[in-house]
């Protein structure tokens, strides 16, 4: 009987042992996933901490360098320290603002893949940069635009407002012409060599204005007269102060070449001045604009617009995301 009782007695001394060790595993079980989970999300916070950090330090170094070394717009990839997007003053200073060079631009767009990934940024990371223009006829700026983003389990988005100069840097001549109760007086104080152009004549008058181009630009640029809509009832001249001109063409709606004009009047010289004498009408309305504009010879003919040269705001967009 003794015997029977110490059995049951080792019986139900390893039940609960048994117990036991069921519930420390589940416990143990438990603590492990819940570490597992907390190491994850541990994880995945750091990594997105590093990647926001990446992208805000990489869009800051775009918008506000000039890149390294300044003109690498200028240099192959091996010669590329870094980029930057930032524009020069003529003293070499960045500008005041955040102004972004057209030409480095085209150039990162160009060469993206030589120059980002492994590079300015790990190759883990996978990126997208448009630049959004707030004038809606223009279109967006597309350096880069990943296909992977759309799948990446986190994406960091860096949006800052900016300028670009576009094609404003290669305008020689800028004139908006009001009518004539909102025209300053100082419009009409530039000299002519034209002495008429001078004298009131009727219900026409001139406004004349001179431009300048070097010469070591010509091979390599063209010249367009570019003006908006309301410019095509009047006339205009072009000429030299010792090779003048009455040869009266009508502005259109789209670019005038001039080439063919510079050449014609030109004098071989390093620097040479042209005149655009502007012919207009007495108490017309409306108002107009009017650009003489220098563009490298294979410069598409949707950017011989106004809008693409002047300075234009806009917003400069980067994703970022980890590659899956």
């Amino acid at each position: 009987m003794s015997n029977i009782i110490r059995e049951n007695r080792g019986f139900i001394f390893s039940t609960d042992l048994l117990l036991a060790l069921i519930v420390v595993s589940i416990i143990l079980g438990l603590s492990a996933e819940i570490v597992d989970t907390i190491s994850y999300k541990m994880q995945n916070y750091g990594s997105r901490n590093s990647l926001e950090r990446l992208a805000h330090e990489g869009a800051d170094i775009l918008i506000k360098s000039p890149g390294s070394p300044d003109n690498w717009e200028e240099l192959n990839e091996g010669e590329i320290k870094y980029p930057g997007l930032s524009s020069l003053d003529n003293d070499h200073s960045p500008p005041k603002g955040h102004l972004l060079s057209y030409k480095k631009i085209l150039k990162l767009k160009k060469d993206y893949e030589k120059i980002i990934p492994g590079n300015f940024f790990p190759g883990y990371v996978d990126c997208s940069m448009i630049i959004y223009p707030l004038d809606k006829t223009l279109d967006p700026l597309v350096i880069y635009d990943s296909p992977h983003l759309s799948v990446s389990n986190e994406v960091v988005v860096v949006n800052r407002s900016v300028l670009c100069d576009y094609r404003s840097p290669g305008c020689l001549l800028y004139l908006n012409i009001r009518p004539d109760s909102l025209n300053s007086e100082s419009i009409f104080l530039e000299k002519c060599h034209q002495l008429d152009h001078g004298i009131e004549n009727g219900e026409e008058y001139w406004i004349c204005r001179n431009f300048r181009i070097n010469r070591s630009q010509m091979k390599n640029h063209s010249y367009y007269l570019i003006s908006t809509s309301n410019a095509a009832q009047f006339q205009w001249i072009m000429d030299q102060s010792c090779n003048k001109s009455n040869n009266r063409r009508e502005f259109t709606n789209n670019p005038l070449k001039l080439d063919g004009d510079i050449k014609s009047l030109s004098n071989n010289m390093d620097y040479e001045v042209f005149f655009l004498h502007i012919n207009l009408k007495k108490g017309f309305s409306g108002s107009f604009e009017i650009m003489v504009v220098e563009v490298p010879i294979d410069t598409p003919l949707k950017e011989l617009k106004s809008e693409f040269f002047k300075i234009q705001p806009c917003n400069f967009v980067l994703k970022a995301g980890i590659k899956n």
